[in-house]
């Protein structure tokens, strides 16, 4: 049981994923082999100034929203309780929606998240919006999301875990202005070192019969 040693790298991702979708890297690295550089001309958006919203305000949604703080975005969340945190509070997954350029989907996958990201909240994101999910794949409905890129409903989406994660549906493969990576957000040299750290202190403070570091709780709040 090691909460929030993984907080870092997943954070990292989501922004990483971020900026990826709103400044076209894996387009632009495909135009850059096969086209002369001066035919690039497609304009890509900034992060500056844009709102973000952050499904879920646990460890990984705090680091989420430090770092967004460095492109002077606005932030606002949706958590089961409001935190004592200077961003705009969202009673409800929707009404965020509303509001956010940007929704990064960061909690945990319980039958009270399932599909918390559906037709509704994808539809109200709009057009413009993009959609990071670093979060469970059951999270996010994906059939509502392959057809929101399909239809246009929202700009682009980026995930790092899909519904039937490790079996990725194979409609996804092909949907438009959808980037993925495979379930690695939380993975970093860093990450792992401070797990083993962890569990080897964990280990040995049991065996010597002392308080653990991260004993075991019921599910805090996401």
């Amino acid at each position: 049981h090691m909460p929030g040693t993984m907080a870092f790298s997943v954070a990292e991702h989501a922004i990483g994923l971020m900026i990826s979708i709103t400044r076209g890297f894996i387009h632009n690295d495909r135009v850059a082999r096969q086209t002369h550089w001066d035919e690039c001309a497609q304009l890509w958006p900034n992060l500056y100034g844009k709102r973000l919203g952050i499904l879920g305000y646990g460890n990984i949604g705090a680091e989420i929203a430090q770092r967004a703080q460095g492109f002077e975005m606005d932030i606002g969340y949706h958590a089961r309780h409001r935190r004592e945190v200077p961003h705009a509070y969202f009673e409800t997954p929707l009404a965020l929606a509303e509001w956010a350029d940007y929704l990064i989907a960061a909690l945990p996958g319980s039958a009270d998240t399932r599909h918390m990201v559906g037709a509704d909240v994808l539809q109200a994101l709009g057009p413009r919006g993009y959609l990071i999910n670093v979060a469970r794949g059951t999270v996010v409905d994906t059939a509502a999301l392959d057809r929101a890129l399909r239809s246009g409903a929202i700009a682009f989406a980026a995930i790092d875990m899909a519904e039937g994660d490790p079996e990725i549906p194979v409609a996804l493969l092909d949907t438009p202005n959808l980037q993925m990576t495979p379930h690695v957000a939380g993975q970093s040299p860093e990450a792992v070192e401070r797990k083993l750290g962890i569990i080897r202190a964990n280990i040995e403070i049991h065996l010597t019969g002392g308080q653990v570091l991260s004993p075991v709780k019921e599910m805090g709040d996401a």
